[in-house]
C-alpha cells in the first residue's frame, strides 16, 4: 500500500498542490477584480444586457463542450482548458470579464469531469480532495485567461477586443497571447502529472507516440478557428459565429474519435507483441507443466493488465468423473469450507483468513464460473461482478471474490474441452471484446504447451512424487556443475533419505508408502526457491540441487528442511504417520569435487553419518583426512 506522502493521485503531496495553488490562483482573481470595482460591476451589468451576454453563454457551451469531447481519459490531469477557446475569451472580453467566465468554465468542466468519474465508478477520492480539484481547476483556466489578457494588454498597449480595427499589429500579439497561454498551460500540466506519480520523461515518450504531424496540424486549427471566431465577432454579425462553433466542435469530436482510435491500435499492437512474447515462453519445450503455468501467470497477467490469471484443468486421476481443478504454481494447503470466515486481503491479492484457518485463494472460489464455461462450452465475460453473478446462479461469489471483473473462456483440443482459462480483475468492466479474443488466442496456445509440457514431462519427472527422476536430476546435476566450476561460483547438493521408510512398507503396505513419498516430496519442493531442483534420485532418497548457494546456506536449507518434515505427519489410508528424514550436505569450492559424481559420494557419505547418529539430523561433508 502507498505512503500517504507518496506521490500518487490520491496522495498528500497531490492534494496540498491542489490546495495551495488553487487558493493563490483564486485570491489573484479575486485581488484583480476587488482592484476595479467601479469596473468590473457596469461591465457584468452590460455584459447580461447586451449581445455580449449571448455570446458569453455560447462561448462558455462551448468551451465545456470541446473540453468534454478532447477528454482522452478518465485519469487525464491536464488543467480543463481549450488554448484556441481561452485566446477566444482574452480577445472578445476585458480583463475582468474574462477571468471571471473562463474560473466559471473551468468549475464547470471540474464538474462534469467528477460526476463522470463517479457514474463509471471510479476512484475518486475524498470529497475534500473532489472540491479541492475543482478549486484548482477552475482557478487554472482563470490564471491562465489573466495570462494571456495581461500579456494582449502590454503587446498592444490597450486590449483589442476594444478596437476591432485588424491590422499588422495584431499578428504579432495574437500569436504570443496563443504562446503564454499554451506555456502556463503546458507548466501547470506538467506540474499536476509530476505531483500525481508521472514522470516528464513518461509524458513526453506518450506525446511523441500519439501525436504527429497530421494530428498537430488538427488540432492547432481549432486554435485558427477560435481566433476566427473572435475576429468575425468583433467585425460581422452572431450567425456567422454560430456557424464556425459548429465547425469548431465538429472537428473536436473527429479529433476525439482519431485519438480514440489511434490509442486502440497502439494497444492492439503492444497487446500483440505481448502476445508474441508469451507465445515465445510457451514454446519451449524443456519445461514441466509447473514451469509452464508459471510463465503464463507471470505473463499473462501483464498482457491483459489484470490483478489475477488462472488456468483450471481437469484432473488426470482416471476416475468415471474427473472434477475441474485450480492449477496452482505454488503449493497450498487444503481447501476447507470458505463461507462466513472472517478474511483479510493481503497486498499480495490473496484472501487469507484471520485465524487459524488456511490461505484462501480468490482463484478457487472462482471455480464455479470456470464450471459455467465448461458446461455451456462458450466463453463468460462479466463486467460487474457484483450485479451480474446472480444471473448465472452465482451471487455468493459478491461475498468471496475481491473482484469486480471475471473473463473466462474454455480450452478445447479436438472438440474435448481440457479446462478453462481466466482473467479478474479490481476493476469494473475491464475486459472488452478484444481481449475476448487475444485470451482465447492465449488458450489455444496454452493447450497445444500443455501436450508438449506432458510429453517432457513423462521423459524427465517422476511420476510419483513430481519431482524429476533421477536420469533428469543428475543431468541438471552435471550441467549446474560445469557453469558454477566455469564462473568460478559456489553450489551446492543435499542427499536425503526418508528414516525407517522399509518400516513403513513392511507395515502398511507400498500404497502407504507410495503417500509418504507423495507427502514429503510435496513439503520438500514448499520450502526451495524457484532455481533450485529437487529429483527423486531412488527409491526413498532425495537429491536436491542448490546452484548459487554457499555452504553455510546450503546447511541452513537442509536444517529448514528436517524441521519441516518433522513437524508434519503425513495424512495416509493409515492415518498420521509421524515421518522424519536425514540430511547430507556437500558443497563446492569448499569441497575440490572434480566431477558431479564426487559431490554425490561425498554428500551420501554425510548421509549415512546422519543415519549414525541416530537419523533426523543434517551432517556435513567435510575434507578427507
Amino acid at each position: 500500500m502507498p505512503s500517504l506522502f507518496a506521490r500518487t493521485p490520491f496522495g498528500l503531496p497531490y492534494t496540498l498542490l491542489v490546495w495551495v495553488l488553487g487558493t493563490l490562483f483564486w485570491l489573484m482573481v479575486v485581488t484583480l477584480e476587488l482592484r476595479a470595482p467601479n469596473t468590473v460591476h457596469p461591465l457584468v451589468r452590460n455584459l447580461v444586457q447586451s449581445q455580449d451576454g449571448l455570446a458569453a453563454g455560447v462561448f462558455l457551451l462551448l468551451f465545456v463542450l470541446c473540453a468534454f469531447l478532447r477528454r482522452r481519459s478518465e485519469f487525464d490531469t491536464h488543467p480543463p482548458a481549450e488554448d484556441g477557446l481561452m485566446v477566444l475569451f482574452v480577445l472578445v472580453f476585458p480583463k475582468e470579464i474574462t477571468v471571471l467566465l473562463l474560473g466559471v468554465a473551468g468549475v464547470l468542466e471540474a464538474i462534469s469531469q467528477q460526476t463522470e468519474r463517479l457514474q463509471k465508478k471510479l476512484p475518486v477520492g475524498s470529497w475534500s480532495l473532489v472540491f479541492g480539484e475543482v478549486l484548482f481547476h477552475g482557478s487554472v483556466t482563470s490564471f491562465i485567461g489573466l495570462t494571456g489578457s495581461t500579456v494582449e494588454q502590454v503587446l498592444h498597449g490597450i486590449e483589442w477586443h476594444l478596437r476591432p480595427q485588424f491590422h499588422l499589429r495584431e499578428l504579432a500579439t495574437i500569436p504570443l497571447v496563443y504562446l503564454s497561454v499554451f506555456v502556463m498551460r503546458v507548466s501547470v500540466s506538467w506540474l499536476t502529472l509530476w505531483m500525481r506519480g508521472g514522470t516528464f520523461l513518461a509524458l513526453w515518450q506518450e506525446a511523441r507516440a500519439t501525436q504527429s504531424v497530421i494530428t498537430f496540424l488538427a488540432e492547432f486549427a481549432t486554435v485558427v478557428l477560435s481566433i476566427m471566431i473572435a475576429v468575425v465577432y468583433a467585425r460581422l454579425d452572431f450567425l456567422p459565429v454560430l456557424a464556425l462553433g459548429t465547425v469548431l466542435v465538429a472537428l473536436v469530436a473527429l479529433l476525439s474519435q482519431q485519438a480514440e482510435a489511434l490509442a486502440r491500435q497502439q494497444r492492439t499492437i503492444a497487446e500483440m507483441k505481448m502476445l508474441v512474447g508469451v507465445g515465445r515462453a510457451l514454446s519451449n519445450p524443456a519445461q514441466t507443466r509447473r514451469e509452464l503455468l508459471r510463465a503464463v501467470y507471470q505473463e499473462g497477467r501483464d498482457l491483459f493488465r489484470a490483478d489475477s490469471l488462472a488456468v483450471y484443468l481437469f484432473s488426470e486421476d482416471g476416475g468415471r468423473s474427473p472434477t475441474l481443478e485450480w492449477q496452482s504454481v505454488a503449493p497450498t494447503q487444503p481447501q476447507h469450507e470458505r463461507r462466513g470466515q472472517e478474511r483479510q486481503l493481503h497486498e499480495s491479492g490473496q484472501w487469507s483468513s484471520t485465524g487459524e484457518c488456511p490461505t484462501l485463494h480468490p482463484e478457487m472460489d472462482a471455480l464455479g464460473l470456470a464450471e459455467w464455461c465448461v458446461q455451456h462450452k462458450q466463453a463468460l465475460r462479466l463486467g460487474d461482478l457484483e450485479r451480474e453473478a446472480s444471473l448465472y446462479g452465482y451471487r455468493w461469489l459478491t461475498e468471496r471474490l475481491p473482484y469486480r471483473s471475471w473473463m473466462g473462456v474454455p480450452l478445447e483440443a479436438e472438440k474435448n474441452t481440457l479446462g478453462v482459462i481466466s482473467v479478474a480483475s479490481h476493476r469494473l468492466r475491464a475486459f472488452s471484446e478484444q481481449d475476448e479474443t487475444m485470451l482465447r488466442a492465449l488458450g489455444q496456445q496454452l493447450v497445444g504447451a500443455l501436450e508438449s509440457a506432458r510429453l517432457y514431462e513423462l521423459a524427465t519427472v517422476d511420476s510419483l512424487t513430481g519431482l524429476l527422476n533421477a536420469r533428469t536430476i543428475r543431468a541438471k546435476l552435471t550441467e549446474i556443475f560445469a557453469k558454477t566450476l566455469a564462473s568460478k561460483g559456489q553450489m551446492a547438493v543435499l542427499m536425503v533419505d526418508i528414516d525407517y521408510f522399509k518400516r513403513v512398507n513392511d507395515t502398511y503396505g507400498h500404497e502407504v508408502g507410495n503417500e509418504v513419498l507423495r507427502h514429503v516430496a510435496k513439503l520438500v519442493r514448499s520450502k526451495l526457491r524457484d532455481t533450485d531442483l529437487p529429483g527423486r534420485y531412488g527409491g526413498e532418497e532425495f537429491l536436491i540441487v542448490l546452484p548459487n548457494t554457499p555452504a553455510k546456506g546450503a546447511m541452513d536449507v537442509a536444517e529448514r528442511l528436517r524441521r519441516h518434515i518433522a513437524a508434519r505427519p503425513a495424512a495416509t489410508a493409515a492415518g498420521d504417520l509421524s515421518i522424519t528424514a536425514s540430511f547430507g550436505v556437500a558443497s563446492i569450492p569448499k569441497l575440490p569435487a572434480a566431477a558431479p559424481d564426487q559431490l554425490i559420494e561425498a554428500a551420501d557419505k554425510a548421509l549415512y553419518e546422519s543415519k549414525r547418529n541416530g537419523r533426523n539430523c543434517v551432517t556435513e561433508a567435510t575434507l578427507p583426512t
